[in-house]
């Protein structure tokens, strides 16, 4: 789930990184392939479209995976099994999610709600380190920090720049599925319950290892 490449760009920019930089949404590569070419990381970063759930790659390829918010929306047990099988024993898995720090009827109601066609399950910090263990990984650990919707768009426009940031806003609009949420009836009371859950959400980092075959 690389989207843009951002993360791609800053391993291969900072850490001397070669990176496979995988996504299932072929027109967000493309943005990604601009990314690269522009970071002038097109040496050390490649770009493939590629299902999470069914990574085509042999045993034993990489050294170390990243997801960041890919897993709330696959089962997350059998994408950690498929990184696994690819990482070399000792390789290192880090994954980023959002979590649910307590039950809330407003967040059941939020996460289970389909948006733009898609279905998030935002799990317990206990159910995310659970899926790791389950698919082999040893010293799984886990940190949380707060979810702030204000953080998350200075992030963005760090990142991208004003004019990228709200060029894609105005990109998404112009797409019929986001127009179609945004004409909801129901969206002033989506809204609603969405900001209402933000006490109760979390980003999640959880780390594991491969610790043999």
């Amino acid at each position: 789930g690389c989207g843009t490449g951002y993360t791609a760009c800053l391993l291969a920019r900072e850490y001397d990184a070669r990176v496979v930089a995988i996504d299932l949404r072929p027109k967000v590569l493309e943005w990604a392939r601009r990314r690269i070419r522009e970071a002038g990381a097109s040496t050390r970063v490649a770009t493939l479209v590629a299902d999470a759930h069914a990574l085509p790659f042999a045993p034993n390829s990489f050294d170390a995976a990243i997801a960041e918010s890919v897993l709330v929306f696959c089962e997350p047990t059998r994408v950690a099994a498929e990184v696994r099988r690819v990482l070399k024993p000792g390789g290192v898995f880090g994954d980023n999610e959002l979590t649910s720090v307590r039950e809330s009827d407003w967040l059941s109601e939020v996460f289970s709600a389909p948006v733009f066609g898609i279905s998030i399950q935002v799990r317990p910090e206990a159910q995310w380190q659970a899926a790791l263990e389950a698919a082999g990984f040893s010293d799984v650990s886990s940190t949380l920090h707060r979810f702030s919707p204000w953080q998350q768009l200075l992030s963005h426009l760090q990142v991208d720049g004003p004019r990228k940031y709200f060029a894609s806003i105005v990109a998404a609009f112009t797409d019929p599925a986001v127009k179609a949420m945004f004409w909801r009836k129901d969206l002033l009371g989506y809204t609603i319950k969405a900001f209402q859950s933000l006490p109760y959400i979390r980003y999640g980092l959880y780390v594991g290892r491969k610790i043999r075959e």
